[in-house]
């Protein structure tokens, strides 16, 4: 199959808004009454400049005059590992009282090419956490249209930094034929959201 850059294409990359659900599977009843107002957001994936995104966006999501939210990344000073002693170093050093930590529960994404003559082509696949937040794209060597469908569900936990105990979780679904930023967007707006209904965070 000869090899066309990305200029040649005659495709056209649908775009629709993002369908998005979140759910709280877990709360410790013995914290329901708590607020928290100074919290460490923490990303776990693969991709830096992923987990760089998405705790920025979650971050500046969360802040508000009652709310403190800084993102892991600033405090590490960049790409560092993400350990234990050193979220424990920084609840003691900036004096965080709650910390969230967002990482990859599942992906599926679904790509469909269709061809002025031939049939839809639906290609399915189940990436790994190293994919996290990133698109593939399959290239003919004909004029065709490509629709990508990508499901990303997100596991949500947040700590009480006094104990290290994990006192709530929620699941967040998102489907979106967008881009990488409009996902972690609308993901990092979703959480937040959720976040102050049940009580974690003051409302704005």
């Amino acid at each position: 199959m000869p090899r066309i850059t990305l200029l040649l294409l005659t495709a056209t990359l649908f775009a629709c808004s993002s369908s998005m659900s979140i759910n709280r599977t877990y709360e410790d009843p013995a914290y329901v009454d708590r607020t928290y107002s100074n919290v460490l957001v923490l990303a776990v994936a693969a991709d830096y400049n992923a987990r760089s995104r998405f705790e920025r966006s979650l971050a500046n999501a969360l802040e508000s005059s009652s709310t403190v939210a800084r993102e892991y990344y600033e405090i590490a000073e960049g790409d560092q590992e993400v350990t234990r002693e050193k979220i424990l170093a920084a609840i003691e050093r900036f004096g965080y009282d709650g910390v969230i930590v967002t990482q990859l529960g599942s992906q599926q994404r679904e790509l469909s090419i269709e061809t002025p003559t031939a049939e839809t082509k639906v290609v399915r696949r189940d990436d790994r956490a190293v994919d996290f937040f990133r698109y593939d794209y399959e290239i003919l060597n004909e004029p065709y249209q490509i629709n990508v469908e990508t499901e990303v569900v997100l596991v949500s936990d947040f700590f009480n930094a006094a104990d290290a105990k994990r006192i709530w979780t929620a699941e967040s679904k998102v489907m979106d034929k967008q881009n990488i930023a409009y996902l972690i967007e609308d993901a990092a707006a979703m959480i937040a959201r959720r976040m102050r209904r049940d009580g974690l965070v003051a409302s704005q």
